[in-house]
């Protein structure tokens, strides 16, 4: 029986195909999102950590299904074996991420880089992509070709394409979840690949079901029943094996020589430890973080830090379990000792290597233990403390760099008691006071002589800012630190009174304070403006570029957009309303796919870029991100999925519903554009304070995810113009404009913007860029 709707007529055969086709497209996005997610870790591993490579994970993924909905786009109208297509797509999805990861831990090998050496920028820029397009290739190829089953298969061609956007988004949904709360410490990633082969396999075998011949859906479902037990069987057992493979490949290219002794992921990072001699070392994903057990100069050191107070009885020290002070600070009378661990994982890993005296003094009834975020504790605490030891890495990527930021600085004042001593590795090595690498650590001395009454620089053992909020709590002088430590008569202690004037000669000390005094104004280091991080990536950039001229111009021109200030903002709306307002004069006939395809481009552009800005503002305000990307790309997911569900139910038919539609949605965007910063900066307090106010924040992506989900199936109906003819071409054409958008959104707002500019600036761009959109579409 025929049923005529949409401009299509369906038959009942043809809805009987609807469950296997959606089934598929979910398992799609299911398997979309780990394969991103997945990478992504894999990429922060080769990389030491750098957020940067979530950008460009984003970007290269979201290019690579924009470029494969294009490359679909021109041939689906015009191949009719939609599901020969569609099927093979799967197919080579599921085969695709074992290789990516392969491909990914072989980086250093494949680009030529030795161990210890980072990569260069100009390499990763190039690679990102390389490693990342298979699976995004796939994803897009096949949205057009499923495009043209569901619109025969729906009520009519928008109606089809926006159910297969629901599915995929709703697949995606369960993914981000299902990682978050289980793979994510239940599997190894190619543990999670051999997993997605399966889901994939068996989405491809509930389509190919449908195949009408009866030898073709023989063959086709036989090999996808072989997939489905190869991928399930693998998991336990090959997975494994070539996951611990190719982590001892990755632990070679990474660090030479040195004995590999252990590794794991944890919800926050991947952790190696590897041994040279008696001493074992801690990597970080994949960087040096610390060493144990704890050597005679770490104890050395421990005596010397807590000299600068006269007579310490609480301590608090935040950093990742390899410091080395707990057996020194057990020796002292003090009070109260809280260690705030960055990853209460490493400790665990670390403790088979570790000496008695500090497992003895890893259960003093002193000492109080607290896994989390180190500033997240001192904003929740109700104490105060005499000395608080911040021993974290220079602010190489984002999240340390919250350590290093004035807002930071000023929780730390709050929490010290009078008189109290805060200490701080200062990122800058003595001699060193010019060009990017002065105005890396002058963006942080700026911030800490903005806060403390009093510091004192303290050149060798290691360079340390010595801060007090108190005139004359911190000091040089040798004569009184002797006093102090001699007044201690810490038993069996090994420091030498000695190594004060040792450390703090005279001259020395005036000479770091001279080097301090004449670093260049680099502008304050900031939560919302991480300026610091900027120069970290500008030195990163020039120090590993094989051209040095072209790195300094590169340099250059970011410093040059950031020296422009506030009139950036004012430029770029300039613009944007004048390119905006000058389409109709072009082009004075109806525009509708022209209108269609910009509104989606900055869509994406903008829902993106909000993305990677709630990363960057939830992990100022929560700490560690990583153990929650799956949930927060999830709700994004389910915002997506939820706006293509409303719009489903509200495609008219007329191109004036679906623009009236645009336009509400449009303003909508805009304004959260300028709410995110708002939630994250004057309001952060009161967010952090609030029970679940991190959700509070990630409701805000829910929402962008609801307002882009919305937009999608209404820009289909008005490219399409309410007709079903070339629909595979309308599907591929929406949805390549928008993941071109998204990966433009996510490259430059994680690598330029939000580093350049900060989150404010940032806000105001894309609220102008969608102002102009908004324009476009009213002008056309």
């Amino acid at each position: 029986m025929l049923f005529a709707s949409g401009g299509l007529f369906v038959t009942r055969e043809h809805r009987a195909q609807r469950v296997p086709l959606y089934l598929a497209f979910f398992v799609v996005g299911y398997a979309a999102i780990l394969a991103q997610v997945v990478l992504a870790r894999e990429f922060l591993i080769v990389l030491g950590g750098n957020e940067l490579v979530i950008g460009l994970i984003m970007a290269a993924w979201l290019l690579g299904i924009g470029g494969g909905a294009w490359l679909g786009a021109l041939v689906a109208d015009r191949l009719r074996a939609e599901r020969f297509f569609f099927l093979a797509a799967i197919a080579l999805m599921a085969m695709a991420l074992p290789l990516q990861i392969a491909l990914v831990r072989a980086a250093r090998g494949l680009l030529g880089v030795a161990p210890g050496e980072a990569i260069p920028l100009t390499a990763m820029l190039l690679f990102c992509p390389l490693a990342t397009a298979p699976t995004g290739l796939l994803v897009g190829f096949a949205f057009p070709f499923a495009g043209r089953l569901g619109a025969t298969a729906a009520d009519g061609a928008p109606q089809g394409v926006a159910d297969l956007y629901i599915a995929e988004s709703a697949g995606s949904l369960a993914g981000g979840l299902l990682f978050t709360f289980f793979l994510v410490e239940a599997l190894t990633p190619m543990q999670i690949a051999f997993l997605d082969a399966a889901m994939l396999a068996a989405g491809g075998y509930a389509v190919a079901m449908t195949l009408e011949r009866p030898v073709a859906r023989t063959v086709v479902t036989s090999i996808f029943v072989a997939m489905v037990a190869a991928g399930g069987l693998g998991v336990p057992g090959l997975a494994a094996d070539l996951d611990e493979q190719m982590g001892l490949l990755r632990w070679r290219e990474n660090v030479g020589e040195i004995e590999y002794v252990a590794s794991a992921d944890s919800r926050y990072q991947h952790i190696d430890i590897g041994r040279t001699a008696e001493q074992y070392t801690l990597y970080l994903n994949g960087e040096a973080s610390g060493y144990v057990p704890a050597d005679y100069a770490r104890e050395q050191l421990a005596h010397f830090l807590l000299a600068q107070h006269p007579d310490p009885k609480s301590v608090l020290i935040i950093g990742d379990g390899s410091e080395g002070f707990l057996q020194t600070l057990a020796d002292y009378p003090l009070e109260r000792i809280d260690y705030v661990l960055l990853d209460d994982s490493v400790p665990e890993m670390l403790a088979p290597f570790q000496s008695p005296q500090h497992l003895n003094a890893a259960r003093d009834a002193r000492l109080a233990i607290h896994a989390g975020d180190g500033r997240g504790y001192l904003q929740r605490a109700k104490r105060k403390w005499d000395v608080v030891i911040a021993s974290v890495p220079p602010p190489s990527n984002a999240l340390l760099n919250r350590y290093y930021t004035l807002e930071f600085f000023e929780e730390v004042k709050t929490g010290l008691d009078e008189g109290g001593v805060f200490i701080l590795p200062l990122p800058m090595t003595p001699g060193y006071a010019g060009g990017l690498v002065g105005s890396f650590a002058g963006s942080v001395v700026e911030a800490l002589e903005e806060v403390f009454a009093e510091i004192v620089y303290c050149p060798e053992p290691e360079s340390y800012a010595f801060c007090s909020p108190a005139k004359g709590a911190v000091t040089a002088d040798v004569v009184e630190l002797t006093e102090r430590w001699s007044a201690r008569r810490i038993e069996g202690a090994l420091f030498h009174e000695a190594l004060f004037g040792a450390w703090l000669q005279p001259e020395r000390v005036a000479e770091r304070r001279a080097e301090i005094e004449s670093l260049p104004a680099a502008g304050l280091n900031s939560d919302l403006h991480p300026t610091a991080y900027l120069y970290r990536l500008l030195i990163w950039n020039r120090t590993t570029a094989g051209e040095r001229d072209s790195a300094d111009a590169v340099n250059e021109a970011i410093l040059g957009l950031r020296g422009m200030g506030p009139w950036m903002p004012v430029i770029v709306i300039a613009a944007l309303l004048a390119a905006a307002l000058a389409t109709r004069q072009f082009q004075p006939a109806p525009m509708r796919r022209f209108v269609s395809l910009t509104v989606i481009t900055t869509t994406g552009f903008a829902a993106m870029a909000l993305e990677i800005m709630l990363i960057f503002a939830y992990q100022n305000l929560f700490g560690y991100v990583y153990g929650e990307i799956g949930l927060i790309i999830a709700l994004f997911m389910a915002g997506l999925a939820a706006g293509a569900w409303w719009s489903r139910r509200h495609l008219g038919g007329r191109e004036g519903a679906s623009r009236t539609i645009l336009l509400v949605f449009e303003a909508a965007i805009l304004a959260l554009c300028i709410l995110l910063p708002i939630a994250a900066g004057p309001a952060g307090h009161i967010v952090t304070a609030i029970p679940g106010g991190r959700y509070l924040l990630i409701a805000l992506l829910g929402a962008a995810g609801f307002a882009t989900g919305v937009q999608f199936p209404q820009a289909v109906a008005l490219y399409l113009g309410g007709r079903g003819e070339a629909v595979g071409a309308g599907a591929g054409a929406v949805d390549c404009a928008d993941h071109i958008g998204a990966a433009l959104g996510a490259a430059l707002t994680g690598v330029i913007l939000l580093p350049v500019l900060g989150l404010w600036a940032t806000s105001v761009l894309l609220a102008c860029l969608k102002a102009a959109s908004a324009v476009v579409l009213l002008r056309n």
